[in-house]
């Protein structure tokens, strides 16, 4: 009975310890299973379908709750050891040129926001690429994402006839991932022409 007793709080104590691992060891799993299948936030960021090179998909374009009425333009001469921006402040749209991404030493930059509801901007030179990527920002506060919170991607299409503003549907070529923090939405733009937000592919009724 004596040699018992003295092996009963060992025995105990193991126990205890081995309880307690265990319980440490599932709470461990539980959280790294809880990181690994939590779903991303969608103003993290939003990744686009992407398309075969040359293929043409139509895609909704993401509609500014007031239209506009005609083209916005800016222009701006920037030099490749400098670079800088180029914004319209009304609609709170802004091109980033980082510094060393002109092709060339000096080069002047055209932003035209596209007439309609669309969010569309049309940008010279036209078929200029970059050694680096440039930066656009866009609000979408004052867009119908307020309303419906659906995954936006960017766009590329090469001529302004492939923007349907009536039907709010335009042809793109090139499907790019964006960005979205609060309501600043960023696409990395690497070739001009032209740009615009997608909502959604029309053939998956998005």
């Amino acid at each position: 009975m004596r040699h018992s007793s003295q092996k009963t709080p060992f025995t105990v104590r193991l126990r205890v310890l081995l309880g307690a691992a265990a319980i440490a060891v599932a709470a461990a799993c539980s959280s790294e299973s809880a990181t690994a299948t939590a779903p991303a936030e969608l103003d993290v960021a939003v990744r686009a379908n992407t398309l075969p090179p040359g293929q043409a998909r139509k895609v909704l374009g993401l509609e500014r709750l007031t239209a506009v009425s005609k083209p916005l333009t800016v222009s701006k001469r920037f030099t490749a050891k400098d670079g800088g921006t180029l914004a319209l402040s009304d609609l709170n749209v802004k091109l980033t040129i980082p510094k060393g991404a002109l092709p060339r030493d000096t080069m002047t930059i055209t932003m035209t926001v596209i007439p309609g509801k669309i969010v569309a901007y049309d940008f010279e030179p036209h078929g200029t690429k970059f050694l680096k990527s440039l930066t656009l920002s866009v609000d979408v506060k004052a867009t119908k994402h307020a309303l419906k919170k659906s995954p936006l991607f960017g766009g590329y299409f090469k001529s302004n006839a492939q923007v349907d503003a009536a039907n709010g549907v335009v042809t793109i070529t090139e499907a790019i991932s964006a960005s979205l923090k609060g309501n600043i939405l960023t696409l990395n733009l690497w070739h001009f022409s032209g740009w615009m937000v997608s909502s959604g592919f029309v053939d998956e009724g998005i």
